[in-house]
């Protein structure tokens, strides 16, 4: 295993649950790539952490969402985090229950990209009014 990008993960997924954003963007490039499907609101291309900022706030407008990790598969500059996001839709307060898939890129002790893939359909459901 690559132990300095687990920790990293480890960090980062703790950052996030914690809502400690400023250590979560600590641990992102200020190129971050980041790619989630276009069927949900907040899908798109983001780049640099400004983008990620808004990919972020997009989604807190949408959820409040936790992730718990099933899995981290170690590909040394590619790691993919594999588990469930869960939690509730703010419109509705009907709570959601998803498979996802993380694959972070890291350069230099720093994710340079993330990949979200999660269930559309269970998505899709949950947001529905």
């Amino acid at each position: 295993m690559s132990p300095d990008h687990i920790t990293i993960i480890d960090r980062i997924y703790e950052a996030f649950e914690t809502r400690d954003f400023l250590t979560f963007f600590n641990f992102l490039s200020p190129t971050i790539h980041i790619t989630q499907c276009p069927e949900v609101p907040w899908g798109g291309v983001y780049h640099g952490q400004e983008e990620t900022k808004v990919f972020f706030g997009k989604v807190n407008t949408y959820l409040e969402d936790h992730v718990a990790i099933e899995r981290v598969i170690d590909g040394n500059d590619r790691i993919a985090v594999i588990g469930r996001g869960h939690g509730t839709i703010k419109a509705t307060g009907r709570g959601f229950d998803v498979p996802i898939m993380h694959l972070w890129g890291f350069q230099d002790g720093l994710a340079v990209r993330l990949e979200i893939v999660l269930d559309v359909p269970i998505m899709q459901a949950a947001l529905e009014p």
